[in-house]
């Protein structure tokens, strides 16, 4: 199913890319949206501990500002989630290893230009830009809390998180 899913989103982009092709690069503003694929990956870490990412799919707003038909600046945000299970290793207790799992979220916000060697519907050009990454792996970084709460179907609920 996952992968129906995806043909039916890589064929609907590349229909609507299709339509792109036709507009000018006068100034002015442009606004898109890209699709970010992130392959399943699986790191070891020195002393026994690793980590398998699974593949997901995320997107990138943008704007740009083409300044000529040569020269544009564009500016916007990536983001992903994505699954992940670790297994632990102490590194004080040989053979000690628990299990987690969660989510990853990576967001970057990013400024680049974009300059085409030739006027022309088609054209070679070059992109530089710069961004920085924000990453939460949604692994607790404190002690356990207990917290209790009224619940108006259930009554008062209390739980470990």
């Amino acid at each position: 199913m996952r992968s129906q899913t995806i043909s039916i989103v890589a064929a609907a982009c590349c229909l609507l890319s299709a339509g792109a092709n036709a507009q000018s690069r006068d100034e002015g503003w442009e606004f898109g949206i890209d699709l970010i694929y992130q392959n399943s990956q699986d790191v070891e870490f020195e002393g026994g501990t690793n980590v398998e990412f699974d593949s997901d799919i995320g997107f990138s707003l943008y704007g740009g500002l083409r300044l000529s038909d040569r020269l544009e600046v564009q500016f916007g945000v990536d983001w992903l989630r994505a699954d992940y299970d670790v297994s632990f290793q102490s590194a004080t207790i040989p053979g000690l290893m628990f299990d987690a799992s969660g989510e990853i979220e990576q967001i970057t916000p990013f400024v680049r230009g974009n300059f085409n060697f030739i006027d022309g519907p088609i054209t070679p050009y070059i992109t530089a830009g710069v961004g920085y990454s924000f990453i939460d792996t949604n692994i607790p970084d404190g002690p356990p809390q207990t917290g209790c709460w009224w619940d108006p179907w259930y009554g008062q609920i209390c739980t470990t998180f």
